[in-house]
């Protein structure tokens, strides 16, 4: 039997006459009646709308239970602050008790008044409040209020603070309320 190698197999495919592949007729696959293909669309629709109002209702509950949340931490952190308010209303109402109407003297109506304020600067003091320097202090707008300017007065430096109209407060850096303050200003002559 003789050999043949690969050229040779090769050969003899290439020689070969293609064969035809037999035709098969292709249905055309029928078209959907207008009809079933509107009403898939609209349970596709409802399908959609169904899903977006379940998500908008899971947003509106999240939404109030944020909002109860934060209320609640605003109460909570609210709670020791107001505790530690209601010595300095006891204090009042003790000094109130005490006033010089009373028979009292004023001297001791005056003691209690003195003890309301150290009670309160006390209480104030331990949530991190306190009062912001101002008399003989060089001006900052960051933490003064100038509400009025007058001329230097001898002893004085331009730009400082002379007096402390209503006491300012920070909490931290942060400022709570301006110190409104008179400062010493140069005043051009006319």
């Amino acid at each position: 039997m003789p050999e043949t190698n690969e050229q040779d197999i090769a050969q003899a495919v290439l020689e070969e006459e293609p064969q035809e592949a037999p035709e098969q007729e292709f249905e055309p696959a029928p078209e959907e009646p207008a009809e079933s293909r509107t009403r898939e669309l609209e349970e596709e629709l409802g399908r959609v709308r169904d899903q977006l109002l379940r998500q908008a209702a899971e947003f509106q509950n999240y939404r109030r239970r944020t909002n109860r949340e934060r209320a609640e931490w605003t109460r909570r952190a609210q709670a020791p602050v107001l505790e530690a308010m209601l010595a300095v209303l006891d204090d009042f109402g003790r000094s109130l008790e005490a006033s010089p109407s009373d028979g009292a003297s004023a001297s001791a109506f005056e003691a209690g008044i003195n003890l309301v304020y150290e009670n309160l600067t006390a209480a104030l003091a331990r949530f991190g409040v306190e009062a912001v320097e101002a008399v003989g202090q060089p001006f900052d707008e960051n933490l003064h209020e100038a509400v009025l300017r007058v001329p230097v007065p001898d002893g004085s430096e331009p730009g400082h603070v002379l007096q402390e109209v209503q006491r300012g407060y920070r909490h931290g850096e942060q400022v709570l309320r301006h110190a409104k303050v008179v400062v010493a200003a140069q005043m051009e002559s006319r």
